[in-house]
């Protein structure tokens, strides 16, 4: 592979990974029944 595709791969990765993050964070806000859902800015850990 030439570096092009592993940064492609790398962002690839990095994206999933954020989605299932903030699909985790949005189930336990309906999972746990919270009377008021937190806000989701509090998962973007950059």
């Amino acid at each position: 592979m030439d570096r092009e595709a592993d940064l492609n791969a790398d962002l690839d990765t990095r994206v999933r990974q954020r989605l299932l993050a903030l699909n985790a964070a949005i189930r336990h806000n309906w999972t746990i029944d919270a009377p008021v859902k937190r806000s989701l800015v509090a998962y973007d850990h950059r």
